[in-house]
């Protein structure tokens, strides 16, 4: 897999920066593989690379990478969504009353 960094954009206010790549491989690469390759190609931890986005055209062997790197773990904690918790005592008494 070979990675090209096409853009940097510094973003002072999200604390970290903005980076665009191509990736010239046939299947559509995993997240884990291209936060990895960035890191090795930035020299930053994998621990604060989040892919924003991967576009494959059909019929090409390039993808396009959208991600972005925080400077810190705080950083990314505060700008980045936050999955919903699954209410699982909601469900059981729910399931317990239609019975």
């Amino acid at each position: 897999m070979e990675l090209k960094i096409e853009e940097r954009k510094e973003k002072p206010l999200l604390m970290g920066e903005e980076i665009k790549a191509v990736v010239l491989e046939k299947t559509t690469p995993s997240n884990a593989v291209i936060r990895e390759e960035l890191a090795k190609k930035t020299g930053r931890p994998v621990e604060l690379i989040v892919i924003k986005s991967i576009y494959q055209t059909y019929g090409k062997d390039e993808s396009k990478i959208r991600a972005f790197i925080y400077n810190d773990a705080d950083a990314m904690k505060k700008f980045e969504a936050h999955p919903k918790k699954k209410k699982t005592q909601g469900t059981e008494n729910a399931a317990e009353e239609k019975k």
